[in-house]
């Protein structure tokens, strides 16, 4: 298997979460279909920093939107993605 070699970026780019209470317009309407998805009352920080950048957090979503919807996936893996499954 080859290797790659990961660098460490420099600057270290920041962390910025869009609470749900700042969100608006398309974002707020990813917010509220993925807690309703994922069946919690919350967004998760992680979740919310990636939806900082909303071009990575619509393909993100659309892509896991699917997997999480779907019976096949895990319950343990909700933490793992980071963002939490359906657990019935």
């Amino acid at each position: 298997m080859t290797c790659i070699e990961r660098f460490r970026p420099e600057p270290i780019p920041g962390i910025h979460p869009m609470p749900e209470y700042l969100a608006t317009g398309q974002r707020a309407k990813w917010y509220e279909d993925t807690k309703q998805v994922l069946q919690v009352p919350w967004m998760g920080v992680v979740t919310m920093a990636y939806a900082h950048y909303p071009t990575f957090f619509g393909e993100l979503w659309r892509g896991l939107k699917p997997l999480c919807q779907s019976r096949a996936l895990p319950i343990g893996s909700r933490v793992t993605i980071g963002f939490g499954c359906r657990t019935d």
